[in-house]
């Protein structure tokens, strides 16, 4: 007779994880970070640093502290004391894009390029989706000396965002598809102020296009040759236009601009026959401008020159700036982010989504504190992928403190 088992079924049980509740002091220590969060945003800065000081008094190794210390000491011209702060946030934050990207900003600024590039590396770590912070890479390694590695990285960028549209700041009046070519770009990176650019073409194009009327999308034809099926991706445009500069080291990139042209049906337009090899004036714009349009096959209409900064103005002159966001930029967490951003940065501002899928906002603060927030706003947060950034001077209500709207 077959014998029964006595032994009981073998039962899974799920671990658990005892969760501890917050002790009485993180619970304080929250609850004065969030107060000094709330200083920040209404402009009470004096408030916020002796909340700071109280807050590192009681607990003296708080990640978060060292990190809004960090920020306020970069704000206030401190760069050393800024530096050991965000290295102190740094060891028990190693997953926060904010310590990284300020750490990295700081670097450069004191011309730490090696340490610089070690912290721009773990900031593209934390947010590999994100094409803005391997473009900076790439350039920060172009300035350094590195241009094998440089060339590596913007390899990657240009995978990651083989073109940007930059929409017209008023009525469109023509769109034009801007071909460029990557790796015969002058790569460069400005540290202090920590934003790169890439140089080629005439100095007249495409930064001397009506800039008011003219929506423009640029593209980096080095891609193309691995991705032919970009060009169904690209939005509709007028007429192409190449900047590509014509010598040995580009007759490929010529080759594919003229290829471009012919699979989009569209007029190719190369800019030296747009500009003349003189020293840059207000009326060589205005001709390169006339002559656009007539190539186009468009009416002329009043050009408005691009208005340049005003070196004059005050690093405390306050401004009111309206930011429109396109891109990967709704169901990302990124008017969270830019709400975090303008309160850590002293700014006031609102932001919130638009029903076609962008975002926008409005800020106000000083010069000193906007310029490095516009630099920041095409990172964004870890899966967010700016394509388009236009900012615009703002006419209406100045906005107080710091909140996300509802859907428009």
């Amino acid at each position: 007779m077959a014998r029964t088992s006595k032994k009981t079924p073998n039962v899974a049980r799920k671990s658990r994880k005892a969760i501890m509740p917050p002790s009485p002091l993180a619970q304080e220590s929250q609850q004065q970070l969030d107060n000094i969060r709330t200083a920040l945003a209404h402009d009470q800065t004096e408030l916020a640093i002796t909340l700071l000081a109280t807050l590192q008094q009681r607990d003296p190794a708080n990640p978060q502290a060292f990190l809004l210390a960090g920020t306020l000491q970069m704000q206030h011209g401190k760069p050393q004391e800024a530096l050991s702060s965000l290295l102190n946030a740094s060891y028990q934050l190693p997953n926060q894009p904010d310590v990284y990207e300020r750490l990295a900003r700081l670097h450069a600024q004191l011309g730490h390029d090696r340490a610089a590039l070690s912290a721009m590396h773990r900031l593209v770590a934390l947010r590999p989706s994100n094409a803005q912070g391997l473009f900076q890479l790439a350039a920060m390694y172009h300035e350094a000396g590195y241009p094998t590695q440089g060339d590596l990285w913007a390899r990657r960028a240009l995978l990651k965002r083989p073109f940007v549209v930059i929409n017209a700041e008023r009525e469109e009046k023509l769109r034009i598809l801007v071909l460029r070519n990557a790796a015969a770009s002058q790569w460069r990176f400005d540290a202090q102020q920590f934003r790169y650019a890439l140089v080629q073409g005439h100095r007249h194009l495409p930064g001397g296009l009506d800039a008011a009327h003219i929506t423009r999308v640029e593209l980096f034809v080095d891609t193309l040759e691995n991705t032919p099926e970009l060009l169904r991706k690209l939005p509709a445009v007028d007429v192409v236009l190449n900047i590509i500069e014509d010598k040995d080291a580009n007759h490929a990139a010529l080759r594919m601009a003229s290829h471009v042209a012919d699979r989009l049906k569209r007029s190719l337009i190369h800019s030296a026959e747009l500009v003349d090899e003189v020293d840059g004036t207000d009326q060589q714009a205005e001709l390169a401008h006339a002559r656009l349009c007539e190539k186009a096959g468009v009416a002329p209409w009043a050009f408005e020159l691009p208005t340049p900064p005003k070196k004059d103005m005050a690093p405390e002159t306050l401004l009111t700036l309206h930011v429109a966001i396109t891109g990967t930029v709704q169901g990302v967490g990124y008017r969270q982010w830019l709400a975090d951003e303008l309160t850590q940065r002293e700014l006031a501002g609102w932001v919130r989504n638009l029903a076609d899928g962008s975002v926008e906002a409005v800020v106000h603060g000083t010069l000193e504190h906007l310029q490095p927030l516009c630099d920041a706003v095409p990172s964004g947060p870890e899966n967010a992928d700016v394509t388009g950034l236009n900012v615009t001077p703002w006419e209406g209500d100045i906005p107080e403190g710091v909140a996300i709207l509802e859907t428009l």
